[in-house]
């Protein structure tokens, strides 16, 4: 699993989980059909996450405004947690 970009977008529509910012996440290597597939911005655990059919990618919801400089993980079930490098520059951005 290799993710080349990181954007954290305000999240304005209507929803019943007090979701605030979606987290869309791009890159190469992610099975669609990984089972229990978890990912984490900083200290916070993204809710939601969807895997891209096409293994590009994956997205999610934060509750709380990401810290800049905070860094993103992943697991799937049966593996360690992956440090993939990639920061926040901005949460803006």
């Amino acid at each position: 699993m290799e993710v080349t970009g990181l954007l954290v977008l305000p999240f304005e529509v209507e929803n019943t989980e007090d979701w605030r910012f979606r987290v869309l996440v791009a890159g190469e290597g992610f099975p669609a059909k990984l089972l229990n597939f978890i990912a984490r911005l900083g200290d916070q655990q993204l809710q939601g996450v969807s895997v891209d059919a096409d293994g590009t990618g994956f997205s999610g919801y934060l509750v709380e405004r990401p810290v800049t400089g905070s860094r993103l993980f992943v697991r799937a079930s049966g593996f360690e947690e992956i440090d993939t490098g990639m920061t926040l520059s901005s949460p803006d951005a």
